[in-house]
């Protein structure tokens, strides 16, 4: 399954069966807190939908991330590069 440009939001990421995936990537924008106001840790930007529904506003967090079903996936990180 790939989700991109307007299909990449929260919501249709939740749709997914993620329980059955053993691998998933994102090819996005990670964020921390400074990068946007009101944000308290860090997240993916997505696609938003509203704006008021924190569920589906564009950024999933690293706590929204935690409480996905990902049972069978491997966590693999791409070299992180510092921004000057």
């Amino acid at each position: 399954t790939v989700l991109t440009e307007q299909m990449a939001t929260e919501a249709a990421l939740r749709r997914q069966p993620l329980g059955n995936f053993s691998y998933i990537s994102f090819a996005t924008h990670g964020l921390v807190r400074q990068d946007i106001d009101q944000l308290t840790e860090p997240a993916l930007a997505l696609t938003p939908e509203s704006a008021t529904d924190s569920f589906n506003d564009g950024l999933l967090t690293s706590s929204e991330i935690a409480d996905l079903p990902l049972r069978r996936v491997s966590w693999r990180s791409p070299p992180v590069t510092q921004r000057r």
